[in-house]
């Protein structure tokens, strides 16, 4: 299809996932896509079987906070980060989708990817922090090395692990970290670390738009699955967004983005420059053109 065809396509694919909106900007009632039983067992009809959805007023989980609870005020100011920044790294998607939908050449350098899923992490990252921050707030009996860990009062503690902590002392409920779904979440934060902790191989690593939607799957699916097992979601509009990813995969042509090398670089002889901006540089090894000119004149 043609870009504009696109446009409405992916405009569409929004609009009915996020169609009817509640005061924070998310669908009051979920429906969780097919393909979740279909293709990973999922078993999320407990969102369609009830009355009353989550988020309504009537809800077992919709809880009263009164004037008195100047933490719970505060901490709500940041409720919707998590969903706005899953939101924002599909909608990133999208744009790319339409950047590269009439490019015959598909493969460019890299431009949307890196940032989706630095996005997505984060997103991810927030989910954890806002939802421990509410936990320890709320709930009775969280014993005191609990709340020291998910506050890394003392040290940093791994991301994945306060998540595994977050679900048994939250939801009673335990995440096995041989699972499908942990091991696929696991995968997600190793393709993340590649760009926030940069390894330089001798071969700079690609990354094509299938990749990035695994990688935003993974995470929305290690967030569906423990859900559809406690029959409550812990994240209001999780499928919401895991529906909008299924819609943006069928509408991908796959393209893939790559780090550029060393095109560019100026070559002098069988050499080349680079930048080496440090104080105490081997000159003798690593001249630059005055002292390179010097040491000729000397030598000649």
């Amino acid at each position: 299809m043609d870009s504009e065809q696109l446009k409405a396509e992916i405009d569409y694919l929004f609009k009915s996932n996020l169609e009817h909106y509640d005061e924070d900007g998310f669908n009051i009632r979920e429906k969780p896509h097919p393909e979740l039983l279909i293709k990973y067992n999922i078993d999320a009809s407990y969102l369609i079987t009830t009355l009353d959805w989550e988020g309504s007023s009537i809800h077992p989980s919709s809880r009263i906070c009164t004037d008195n609870e100047e933490k719970i005020h505060q901490l709500m100011q940041s409720s919707s980060l998590p969903q706005w920044l899953f939101s924002l790294g599909l909608q990133m998607y999208a744009e790319s989708l339409i950047a590269y939908n009439e490019k015959k050449n598909r493969k460019g350098l890299l431009r949307y990817y890196p940032p989706i899923i630095f996005t997505f992490w984060s997103g991810f990252e927030s989910f954890i922090r806002y939802s421990s921050e509410l936990m320890l707030l709320t709930a009775y009996n969280i014993p005191s090395e609990v709340e020291i860990y998910l506050r890394e009062k003392e040290r940093y503690q791994p991301v994945l692990d306060r998540y595994m902590c977050l679900l048994k002392y939250g939801f009673t409920y335990t995440l096995e970290k041989g699972s499908r779904h942990f091991q696929a979440l696991k995968g997600a934060q190793e393709r993340r670390d590649y760009y926030t902790h940069v390894k330089f191989d001798k071969e700079l690593r690609s990354i094509s738009s299938t990749q990035v939607l695994d990688y935003m799957e993974a995470i929305l699916l290690a967030i569906i699955f423990p859900s559809s097992q406690i029959k409550k979601t812990i994240l209001r509009g999780i499928y919401n967004f895991h529906s909008i990813l299924v819609g943006l995969r069928q509408l991908t042509k796959e393209f893939i983005e790559q780090p550029t090398d060393f095109m560019g670089v100026p070559i002098i002889n069988d050499s080349y420059i680079f930048y080496c901006p440090f104080s105490n540089v081997d000159t003798e090894r690593f001249p630059n053109l005055r002292e390179q000119r010097e040491k000729d004149k000397n030598n000649s």
